[in-house]
């Protein structure tokens, strides 16, 4: 009688055993699910913080080369009106000449305006450029924040996700352990009896 209880016992301390095993595994499929889920979140948003960074690289290096194409553009112009005030001059010392030759320069001075004109409508539109290139740099500074502030909530959740996983390892572990413990006091007092 007291072996056949020893053995009803045995038997429910296996079944609750199998039991809690059980539990643990599905804890375990449901936890491990979520983490390959979100490291898969993390590897798309760090690429696509490299998108952005790329972008954002891009938007500043076509800013500078605007900057540098303005100087340009402002440096020749100022050469050519220094050009063109010198001839003025010359031809102002040759009065003999200066019928024909202002007729020149007129015309020449009137290309040049309309040329300083469309400058200037260019430097508009420059500055009109710059002002967009500065404004989505600072959109892309702002999206960048956010995906870098996502990317280190993603790896702390997942940090904390793996040392969850592995506390339940260690759990069932000890459990299994404390089983085949008892399992083994068990034979042992059964082969006594």
């Amino acid at each position: 009688v007291r072996n056949s209880a020893i053995l009803t016992n045995l038997k429910d301390k296996q079944l609750e055993s199998k039991r809690r095993r059980q539990e643990l595994a599905k804890m375990l499929a449901d936890i491990e699910n979520p983490l390959q889920v979100l490291e898969k979140s993390i590897h798309e948003m760090r690429e696509s913080q490299s998108d952005l960074t790329e972008k954002l690289s891009y938007v500043l290096r076509r800013n500078q080369e605007l900057d540098e194409e303005q100087t340009r553009m402002h440096d020749e112009l100022g050469k050519t009106r220094s050009t063109l005030e010198l001839q003025f001059h010359k031809i102002q010392g040759k009065y003999s000449e200066v019928f024909n030759e202002l007729d020149q320069t007129i015309k020449c001075t009137e290309k040049l305006h309309h040329g300083i004109l469309e400058l200037k409508s260019s430097k508009h539109v420059l500055k009109k450029v710059r002002a967009n290139t500065e404004e989505a740099i600072t959109d892309l500074k702002k999206d960048l924040d956010s995906v870098q502030f996502k990317h280190q909530n993603a790896e702390n959740l997942s940090c904390h996700l793996k040392s969850e996983i592995d506390r339940i390892r260690q759990k069932m572990q000890k459990d299994r352990e404390s089983h085949m413990l008892h399992l083994d006091c068990r034979q042992k007092a059964l082969k006594k009896d």
